[in-house]
Protein backbone atom coordinates (compact mmCIF):
# COMPACT_ATOMS: atom_id res chain seq x y z
CA UNK A 1 0.00 0.00 0.00
CA UNK A 2 1.40 3.35 -1.02
CA UNK A 3 0.69 6.39 1.15
CA UNK A 4 0.87 10.45 1.69
CA UNK A 5 1.78 12.34 4.96
CA UNK A 6 0.88 16.02 4.80
CA UNK A 7 1.53 18.27 7.63
CA UNK A 8 2.87 21.43 6.54
CA UNK A 9 0.66 23.96 6.85
CA UNK A 10 -1.38 26.32 3.85
CA UNK A 11 -0.35 29.78 4.01
CA UNK A 12 -3.45 32.30 3.03
CA UNK A 13 -1.90 33.58 0.09
CA UNK A 14 -1.77 30.03 -1.22
CA UNK A 15 -5.46 28.33 -0.22
CA UNK A 16 -6.67 29.14 -3.82
CA UNK A 17 -3.69 27.43 -5.73
CA UNK A 18 -3.17 24.56 -3.69
CA UNK A 19 -6.69 23.90 -3.91
CA UNK A 20 -6.94 24.43 -7.36
CA UNK A 21 -4.22 22.05 -8.20
CA UNK A 22 -5.00 19.19 -5.52
CA UNK A 23 -8.40 19.12 -7.15
CA UNK A 24 -6.58 18.17 -10.74
CA UNK A 25 -3.61 16.29 -9.59
CA UNK A 26 -4.14 13.57 -11.39
CA UNK A 27 -4.36 15.79 -15.01
CA UNK A 28 -1.56 17.94 -14.38
CA UNK A 29 0.58 14.86 -13.15
CA UNK A 30 -0.07 13.08 -16.34
CA UNK A 31 2.11 15.80 -18.45
CA UNK A 32 4.53 15.81 -15.67
CA UNK A 33 5.51 12.17 -16.74
CA UNK A 34 3.80 10.47 -13.94
CA UNK A 35 3.24 6.29 -14.23
CA UNK A 36 1.68 4.40 -12.02
CA UNK A 37 3.87 1.70 -11.87
CA UNK A 38 6.40 1.67 -9.15
CA UNK A 39 10.21 1.06 -9.77
CA UNK A 40 12.02 -1.35 -8.35
CA UNK A 41 14.48 -0.22 -5.56
CA UNK A 42 17.40 -1.71 -4.80
CA UNK A 43 19.39 -2.35 -1.39
CA UNK A 44 19.41 1.54 0.21
CA UNK A 45 21.77 3.30 2.80
CA UNK A 46 19.54 3.34 5.58
CA UNK A 47 17.57 0.37 4.60
CA UNK A 48 17.29 -3.13 2.43
CA UNK A 49 13.61 -3.11 1.32
CA UNK A 50 13.08 -6.21 -0.83
CA UNK A 51 13.18 -5.88 -4.83
CA UNK A 52 10.11 -4.63 -5.74
CA UNK A 53 8.95 -3.01 -2.54
CA UNK A 54 7.86 0.76 -2.43
CA UNK A 55 10.54 2.98 -1.06
CA UNK A 56 9.94 5.12 2.72
CA UNK A 57 10.32 9.12 1.50
CA UNK A 58 11.45 12.41 3.18
CA UNK A 59 10.12 15.24 1.21
CA UNK A 60 11.26 18.80 1.86
CA UNK A 61 9.24 21.27 0.59
CA UNK A 62 8.33 24.38 2.13
CA UNK A 63 5.79 25.52 -0.66
CA UNK A 64 2.60 24.20 -0.19
CA UNK A 65 1.16 24.20 -3.99
CA UNK A 66 4.63 22.53 -5.12
CA UNK A 67 4.28 19.73 -1.85
CA UNK A 68 0.99 18.43 -3.56
CA UNK A 69 2.22 17.85 -6.68
CA UNK A 70 5.49 16.10 -5.69
CA UNK A 71 3.80 14.13 -3.08
CA UNK A 72 0.99 12.86 -5.58
CA UNK A 73 3.61 12.26 -8.17
CA UNK A 74 5.88 10.25 -5.81
CA UNK A 75 2.40 8.49 -4.62
CA UNK A 76 1.60 7.57 -8.10
CA UNK A 77 5.71 6.34 -8.49
CA UNK A 78 4.45 3.67 -5.85
CA UNK A 79 5.94 5.26 -2.80
CA UNK A 80 5.47 6.02 0.81
CA UNK A 81 6.06 9.94 1.15
CA UNK A 82 6.14 12.35 4.24
CA UNK A 83 6.48 15.92 3.74
CA UNK A 84 7.78 18.58 6.00
CA UNK A 85 7.94 22.16 5.30
CA UNK A 86 12.02 22.72 6.28
CA UNK A 87 15.51 21.22 6.51
CA UNK A 88 14.65 21.26 10.91
CA UNK A 89 11.31 19.42 10.83
CA UNK A 90 14.12 16.61 8.10
CA UNK A 91 16.57 16.12 10.94
CA UNK A 92 13.70 15.54 13.67
CA UNK A 93 11.50 12.86 11.47
CA UNK A 94 15.29 11.32 10.32
CA UNK A 95 15.89 10.87 13.75
CA UNK A 96 12.23 9.22 14.92
CA UNK A 97 11.54 7.14 11.35
CA UNK A 98 13.46 4.86 9.01
CA UNK A 99 13.24 6.44 5.60
CA UNK A 100 15.19 5.14 2.17
CA UNK A 101 16.04 8.50 0.92
CA UNK A 102 15.20 12.43 1.29
CA UNK A 103 14.37 15.06 -1.52
CA UNK A 104 15.54 18.25 -0.10
CA UNK A 105 14.10 21.43 -1.59
CA UNK A 106 17.74 23.92 -1.58
CA UNK A 107 16.09 26.99 -0.53
CA UNK A 108 13.61 26.50 3.15
CA UNK A 109 12.97 28.90 5.98
CA UNK A 110 14.61 27.69 9.39
CA UNK A 111 17.00 25.84 7.63
CA UNK A 112 17.77 25.19 3.86
CA UNK A 113 18.62 22.10 2.31
CA UNK A 114 22.58 22.84 1.84
CA UNK A 115 22.58 23.40 5.53
CA UNK A 116 20.40 20.08 6.45
CA UNK A 117 22.51 17.85 4.06
CA UNK A 118 25.84 19.21 5.72
CA UNK A 119 24.73 18.21 8.70
CA UNK A 120 23.02 14.98 7.63
CA UNK A 121 26.20 13.77 6.38
CA UNK A 122 28.71 15.02 9.39
CA UNK A 123 26.46 12.75 11.40
CA UNK A 124 24.16 15.24 13.06
CA UNK A 125 21.47 12.99 13.50
CA UNK A 126 21.39 10.37 16.01
CA UNK A 127 21.26 6.51 14.40
CA UNK A 128 21.01 7.65 10.99
CA UNK A 129 23.37 6.14 8.20
CA UNK A 130 24.90 9.77 7.48
CA UNK A 131 25.46 8.55 4.10
CA UNK A 132 21.56 8.38 3.28
CA UNK A 133 20.94 9.31 0.27
CA UNK A 134 19.62 13.24 -0.74
CA UNK A 135 18.16 14.76 -3.96
CA UNK A 136 18.18 18.14 -4.36
CA UNK A 137 15.38 19.96 -5.64
CA UNK A 138 15.75 23.50 -7.28
CA UNK A 139 14.09 25.68 -9.09
CA UNK A 140 17.06 25.76 -11.81
CA UNK A 141 19.95 23.68 -12.14
CA UNK A 142 23.10 25.60 -13.68
CA UNK A 143 26.80 24.47 -13.03
CA UNK A 144 26.69 26.75 -10.03
CA UNK A 145 23.89 25.41 -8.43
CA UNK A 146 24.85 21.37 -8.94
CA UNK A 147 28.41 22.36 -7.45
CA UNK A 148 27.06 23.34 -4.49
CA UNK A 149 24.50 20.80 -3.96
CA UNK A 150 26.97 17.99 -4.56
CA UNK A 151 29.62 19.85 -2.30
CA UNK A 152 27.08 20.11 0.56
CA UNK A 153 27.19 16.39 0.42
CA UNK A 154 23.89 15.86 -1.95
CA UNK A 155 24.01 12.97 -4.15
CA UNK A 156 21.77 14.49 -6.67
CA UNK A 157 19.77 16.92 -8.16
CA UNK A 158 16.19 17.72 -10.09
CA UNK A 159 14.77 20.96 -11.58
CA UNK A 160 10.89 22.09 -10.27
CA UNK A 161 8.39 21.35 -11.55
CA UNK A 162 8.95 17.53 -10.52
CA UNK A 163 8.81 15.05 -13.72
CA UNK A 164 8.42 11.59 -12.78
CA UNK A 165 11.28 10.35 -15.61
CA UNK A 166 13.96 12.29 -13.96
CA UNK A 167 12.66 11.42 -10.42
CA UNK A 168 12.71 7.47 -11.68
CA UNK A 169 16.40 8.20 -12.78
CA UNK A 170 17.74 10.01 -9.48
CA UNK A 171 16.52 7.36 -7.32
CA UNK A 172 17.74 4.70 -9.88
CA UNK A 173 21.41 6.40 -9.67
CA UNK A 174 21.15 6.61 -6.26
CA UNK A 175 21.09 2.83 -6.21
CA UNK A 176 17.08 2.74 -5.89
CA UNK A 177 15.59 1.65 -8.94
CA UNK A 178 15.61 0.73 -12.80
CA UNK A 179 17.10 4.00 -15.02
CA UNK A 180 14.32 5.84 -17.11
CA UNK A 181 14.56 7.91 -20.13
CA UNK A 182 15.00 11.57 -19.29
CA UNK A 183 12.31 13.61 -21.72
CA UNK A 184 14.23 16.11 -23.65
CA UNK A 185 13.77 19.78 -22.30
CA UNK A 186 12.89 22.71 -24.38
CA UNK A 187 12.92 26.85 -23.86
CA UNK A 188 9.86 28.09 -25.39
CA UNK A 189 7.91 31.21 -24.24
CA UNK A 190 5.59 29.21 -22.87
CA UNK A 191 5.23 25.46 -22.83
CA UNK A 192 1.97 24.98 -25.34
CA UNK A 193 2.01 21.41 -24.04
CA UNK A 194 1.39 21.63 -20.62
CA UNK A 195 -0.88 24.76 -21.62
CA UNK A 196 -2.90 21.96 -23.63
CA UNK A 197 -3.39 20.06 -21.00
CA UNK A 198 -4.82 22.38 -18.63
CA UNK A 199 -7.06 23.74 -21.47
CA UNK A 200 -8.67 20.29 -21.54
CA UNK A 201 -8.88 20.17 -17.79
CA UNK A 202 -12.06 21.83 -16.27
CA UNK A 203 -11.29 24.43 -13.81
CA UNK A 204 -12.50 25.35 -10.02
CA UNK A 205 -13.37 28.63 -10.39
CA UNK A 206 -12.92 29.00 -14.62
CA UNK A 207 -13.94 27.10 -17.52
CA UNK A 208 -10.65 25.25 -17.86
CA UNK A 209 -7.61 24.72 -15.25
CA UNK A 210 -5.44 26.86 -17.60
CA UNK A 211 -8.49 29.94 -16.65
CA UNK A 212 -7.68 29.37 -12.99
CA UNK A 213 -3.50 29.10 -12.98
CA UNK A 214 -3.92 32.07 -15.28
CA UNK A 215 -6.36 34.09 -13.20
CA UNK A 216 -4.20 33.32 -10.32
CA UNK A 217 -0.55 34.10 -12.21
CA UNK A 218 -1.76 37.40 -13.38
CA UNK A 219 -3.15 38.17 -10.26
CA UNK A 220 0.42 37.62 -8.68
CA UNK A 221 2.62 37.95 -11.01
CA UNK A 222 2.94 41.46 -11.77
CA UNK A 223 3.42 42.93 -8.30
CA UNK A 224 6.40 40.62 -7.74
CA UNK A 225 7.97 41.80 -10.79
CA UNK A 226 7.45 45.38 -9.18
CA UNK A 227 8.83 44.08 -6.05
CA UNK A 228 11.85 42.77 -7.72
CA UNK A 229 13.23 45.89 -9.46
CA UNK A 230 12.05 47.83 -5.66
CA UNK A 231 14.37 45.52 -3.96
CA UNK A 232 17.14 45.27 -6.63
CA UNK A 233 18.04 48.77 -5.35
CA UNK A 234 17.10 48.83 -1.81
CA UNK A 235 17.42 45.24 -0.06
CA UNK A 236 19.88 43.22 0.42
CA UNK A 237 20.85 40.53 -2.17
CA UNK A 238 19.44 37.48 -0.45
CA UNK A 239 16.02 39.66 -0.86
CA UNK A 240 16.33 39.83 -4.04
CA UNK A 241 17.49 36.71 -4.39
CA UNK A 242 14.57 34.82 -2.63
CA UNK A 243 12.09 37.12 -4.69
CA UNK A 244 13.95 36.08 -8.27
CA UNK A 245 13.48 32.65 -6.76
CA UNK A 246 9.72 33.14 -5.96
CA UNK A 247 9.42 34.25 -9.30
CA UNK A 248 11.11 31.31 -10.73
CA UNK A 249 9.04 29.08 -9.03
CA UNK A 250 6.00 30.83 -10.32
CA UNK A 251 7.14 31.06 -13.81
CA UNK A 252 8.04 27.12 -13.41
CA UNK A 253 4.45 25.90 -12.87
CA UNK A 254 2.93 28.40 -15.47
CA UNK A 255 5.18 26.56 -17.89
CA UNK A 256 6.91 29.98 -18.01
CA UNK A 257 10.01 29.18 -20.12
CA UNK A 258 12.11 31.92 -20.70
CA UNK A 259 10.66 34.12 -17.65
CA UNK A 260 11.65 30.98 -15.37
CA UNK A 261 15.31 31.17 -16.70
CA UNK A 262 15.18 35.00 -16.52
CA UNK A 263 14.21 35.22 -12.79
CA UNK A 264 16.46 32.29 -11.89
CA UNK A 265 19.40 33.90 -13.64
CA UNK A 266 18.50 37.09 -11.78
CA UNK A 267 18.66 35.11 -8.53
CA UNK A 268 22.07 33.09 -9.86
CA UNK A 269 23.24 36.87 -9.66
CA UNK A 270 21.98 38.53 -7.32
CA UNK A 271 23.88 35.64 -5.28
CA UNK A 272 27.00 35.50 -6.67
CA UNK A 273 27.55 37.86 -9.13
CA UNK A 274 29.17 41.62 -8.67
CA UNK A 275 26.26 43.91 -8.28
CA UNK A 276 26.93 45.46 -11.92
CA UNK A 277 25.38 41.83 -13.50
CA UNK A 278 22.33 43.04 -11.70
CA UNK A 279 20.73 45.48 -13.67
CA UNK A 280 21.63 43.26 -16.98
CA UNK A 281 19.48 40.37 -15.18
CA UNK A 282 17.06 42.40 -14.42
CA UNK A 283 16.61 43.59 -17.78
CA UNK A 284 16.32 40.17 -19.02
CA UNK A 285 13.66 39.63 -16.47
CA UNK A 286 12.08 42.52 -17.72
CA UNK A 287 12.34 41.88 -21.72
CA UNK A 288 10.90 38.03 -20.52
CA UNK A 289 8.09 39.36 -19.16
CA UNK A 290 6.89 41.46 -21.90
CA UNK A 291 7.20 38.29 -24.24
CA UNK A 292 5.38 36.41 -21.79
CA UNK A 293 2.90 38.78 -21.64
CA UNK A 294 2.89 38.54 -25.53
CA UNK A 295 2.23 35.07 -25.62
CA UNK A 296 -0.62 35.14 -22.96
CA UNK A 297 -2.69 37.30 -25.02
CA UNK A 298 -1.74 35.35 -28.34
CA UNK A 299 -3.65 32.15 -26.28
CA UNK A 300 -6.18 34.44 -25.79
CA UNK A 301 -5.77 36.01 -22.54
CA UNK A 302 -6.92 39.38 -20.83
CA UNK A 303 -2.97 40.12 -19.71
CA UNK A 304 -2.05 43.91 -19.34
Amino acid sequence: MTGILLDSPLRPDQAEMVAMIQASAEELLSLLGARPEAPTPAPTASASPPSGSVLHLLLAEDDAANQIVDLTLLKRLGHVVEAVSDGAEVLARLADGDYDAVILDCQMPVLDGFETARRIRAGAVPKLNPQIPIIALTAYIGKADRDRCLAAGMDDCLSKPLNSALMVAALSRCGLGQPAVAEAASTPVLDLSLLGTMRQTPGNQGKTLLDDFVALFLRDEPRRIAELRKVAGSAPAAELARLAHTVGGSCAMMGAKQMQQAALALEEAAKTGPADQLEPALARVDAAWAELRRALRAEGFDCP
